[in-house]
């Protein structure tokens, strides 16, 4: 279980915490948790949390939060590539698509991490605030099923669920 509302905290099946301490290593989970599966540039990160740092020590640091993340053992699958980091969590419960009460607590213990980070996250609980849970595309049963299919596939079925709503 992914829990992203007041306290980022990710629960294996016996309850025991999963994700390292670090709170920028956890800022960095949820980022690419709310990234809905897509690529996610390595320079971008580097930008969102260190972005007063010289580019390679960013991506130094990085490098290194992100290794901390593949050896948790959890359902999620991360892809590192040379130039991107890409999270799947369909196969995870998220508690902010689960429970759409509070949005204004998503990410709180986060909060300070980097003024940019802090953008974002305000920018993400207005969204969560506007998005009914049925159309948040990691809660949605079929777009969980395509979702290794990437943007093109998800912005078709989403394109065919808009017209079907059109017509009746």
């Amino acid at each position: 279980r992914i829990f992203l509302l007041e306290r980022v905290t990710v629960t294996g099946s016996t309850g025991k915490s999963l994700l390292p301490n670090a709170k920028k290593t956890k800022a960095i989970f949820a980022y690419l948790c709310l990234s809905g599966g897509r690529e996610v540039p390595r320079l971008d990160l580097v930008d969102m949390f260190w972005g007063r740092s010289r580019p390679e020590q960013g991506l130094d640091v990085l490098r290194h939060a992100v290794s901390d993340l593949t050896k948790v053992s959890a359902s999620w699958r991360l892809h590192r590539e040379r130039r991107t980091v890409t999270l799947d969590v369909s196969s995870c419960w998220i508690d902010v698509f689960e429970i759409a009460d509070n949005p204004d607590v998503l990410l709180k213990d986060l909060y300070g991490i980097s003024p940019r980070f802090d953008m974002w996250t305000m920018r993400e609980q207005a969204q969560q605030a506007r998005t009914p849970q049925s159309a948040n595309p990691i809660a949605d049963p079929l777009l969980q099923m395509i979702h290794g299919f990437g943007d093109t596939v998800r912005r078709e079925v989403e394109q065919l669920r808009a017209e079907a709503t059109e017509r009746a």
